[in-house]
């Protein structure tokens, strides 16, 4: 059987408790002195995440609360969001099977209501986005198309770019799951578009968003490094805004896709950075993050052996996580660690412990991968036949959730278990079902080489119709500014012509008003390009330098202006008085 290893860790659900009742004291003050529903209902939502699921039965009040004071409002809106967000937060934690029950229970809840109103395209959207993503994350990929393409079609009717890239993202997400890799990466490089022309007021962070879901696509194509490229770019910006819960959560990931990269160096590396930076930051919670992940390296790496040891020496990580309800997780990846160490006595304790849990707690797509890590055990201490009927039971699952393509590693312990009783016809035909699974990856892998050329071909394709498109652009401009240049020449050659004529002084000098006007303007167009290059459009800097080119221009606008007035009636003049003089001879 294969050495798979599995850890079920939830990051996000550790909360810096030391600190947590102080916080939520604030956010209750914070809550009692606002006056509108809808920032209200953003406290509640911070106070829940507060107590998360350490306490559960106080995140249930306040997401009530929230309900109660939307209703007392009798705003529709205002109804609507409060369950949304009740929906939203058990959405994080929809691994559970009670918490995903509420997730759908409060969403649906706030989508009927939608569905009696007229307008509220935003909330709309944002209840079917959710929708969407509970689909995905519980294995119904086909509902949670269907909730993508719902949300999208609401949210091209908000013209809100911010919205039109999320929804997107999230359709692109569903895409991904389904195994339509090409379509998916097409849908992240349309909201990337969308992002980089918007112009919203934080246009950067919207374009970080695409980062982080391009990081997605690349780490589902097992390209490591172009993931991690993206979520550097989101870690610089993170930095930069001072987003620190973005900034923990980003280091977490990143060190994830090097222990998938097998870089177990440049985990190590990024999970130590963590904890220091959350040390230096007194954020307890990160820090235990970071241990989590330098244990996910042991245990993931070549140094399976010092895994337990780690776990001895750092029990805030088990502490933490019995805070939050959760040291089952830590109990099963402690089954592991023994397993490999061939301490199966040990690991069968831990293994008895957590598996009701995960059966009676877990959402039923995740059982498999547990099944699976519970086979390897009995396998290799010598209780194949036990193991047999947990393998099916996984099989069975996942045919289930129409996810066979997973069943390769269950039937390859099924030929290795069938074999270690004797029982060689089973074991033949599950070798079978094996080696044809093993060919469908194999097809797959070189499907991902296609992919590959794809993505690329995509990308070049991108690249072009930028480049032509910047093209397009430059060659308008410079018509524009050719039309400008062509103007002012014709306004001062027009000018000239007055001093030819017998035209008005007050004519004489609107048009000369005018053609200067012009002529400053455009100089100081011509400078704008280059100011804010010069400084990355820093506005003191532009300020400044705008102050002294004005302070130069302006007088010498005047000063020029009146000169060439001055000589073209004076010409005016001289030429009257000639014509004057020959009347006179005449």
């Amino acid at each position: 059987m294969k050495n798979i290893l599995l850890i079920l860790l939830l990051l996000g659900t550790l909360n810096s408790f030391a600190q947590k009742d102080t916080a939520i004291i604030r956010l209750e003050k914070q809550l009692a002195n606002t006056p509108n529903v809808s920032d209200k209902l953003d406290i509640i939502l911070k106070i829940a995440a507060k107590y998360n699921i350490e306490n559960p039965a106080a995140s249930e009040d306040i997401l009530r609360k929230g309900i109660f004071i939307a209703e007392e409002s009798r705003d529709r809106e205002m109804m609507i969001k409060a369950r949304r967000i009740a929906g939203g937060f058990y959405t994080q934690l929809a691994g559970l099977k009670e918490y995903s029950t509420k997730a759908f229970s409060y969403t649906n809840e706030a989508l009927e209501l939608c569905k009696k109103e007229t307008g509220l395209e935003v909330e709309k959207t944002a209840c079917n986005m959710q929708l969407a993503k509970l689909y995905r994350n519980t294995g119904n990929n086909d509902a949670a198309k269907k909730h993508n393409e719902i949300a999208s079609s609401f949210a091209e009717q908000t013209n809100n770019d911010s919205l039109i890239v999320i929804t997107k993202i999230s359709y692109g997400l569903t895409q991904l799951v389904n195994g339509d890799k090409l379509e998916a990466f097409k849908t992240f490089i349309a909201a990337q578009t969308i992002a980089e022309k918007s112009k919203h007021k934080n246009k950067e962070g919207l374009q970080v968003i695409v980062y982080n879901s391009l990081a997605e696509f690349y780490r589902r194509i097992e390209d490591y490094d172009k993931a991690i490229d993206y979520q550097y770019k989101s870690l610089h910006y993170y930095k930069k805004n001072n987003s620190l819960d973005e900034v923990f959560s980003i280091m977490f990931y990143i060190g994830s896709n090097y222990i998938a990269a097998k870089k177990y160096d440049a985990a190590k590396k990024i999970y130590e950075d963590e904890i220091l930076l959350a040390d230096s930051l007194k954020r307890p919670d990160n820090k235990v993050n970071g241990y989590i992940g330098i244990l996910n390296t042991l245990i993931t790496g070549p140094e399976k052996d010092k895994a337990i040891a780690y776990l001895r020496t750092h029990p805030e990580v088990k502490a933490s996580f019995d805070k939050s309800n959760m040291g089952y997780q830590i109990d099963f990846g402690t089954a592991q660690a023994f397993t490999v160490l061939k301490q199966y006595d040990s690991a069968k304790y831990y293994f008895e412990k957590t598996l009701p849990i995960f059966e009676k707690q877990g959402n039923t797509f995740t059982l498999p991968g547990v099944y699976l890590q519970y086979c390897k055990f009995l396998y290799e201490s010598g209780r194949a036949e036990q193991a047999i009927d947990y393998l099916k039971k996984s099989i069975a699952i996942n045919d289930s959730l129409k996810n066979a393509a997973a069943n390769k590693d269950f039937y390859e312990a099924l030929d290795s278990c069938y074999q270690k009783t004797g029982d060689y016809r089973m074991s033949v035909f599950y070798n079978g079902l094996f080696q044809k699974a093993r060919f469908d990856e194999e097809e797959k892998s070189k499907a991902k080489d296609v992919l590959a050329v794809e993505i690329d071909t995509e990308n070049k394709r991108k690249e072009r119709l930028d480049a032509e498109a910047a093209e397009a652009t430059k060659a308008r401009h410079n018509w524009q500014y050719m039309g400008i240049v062509l103007g002012i020449i014709s306004l001062f050659v027009l000018l000239a012509t007055f001093g030819l004529f017998n035209v008005s002084l007050k004519w004489v000098r609107f048009l000369g008003f005018i053609s200067f006007i012009f002529l400053f303007e455009f100089i100081i167009l011509l400078a704008d390009t280059w100011i804010h290059h010069a400084t990355h459009g820093e506005p003191w800097k532009v300020l400044a330098i705008k102050v002294v080119l004005i302070a130069i221009l302006l007088p010498l606008h005047h000063y020029l202006e009146h000169a060439v007035i001055k000589y073209i009636t004076e010409r005016k003049h001289r030429k009257a008085s000639r014509l004057a003089g020959s009347n006179e001879l005449s």
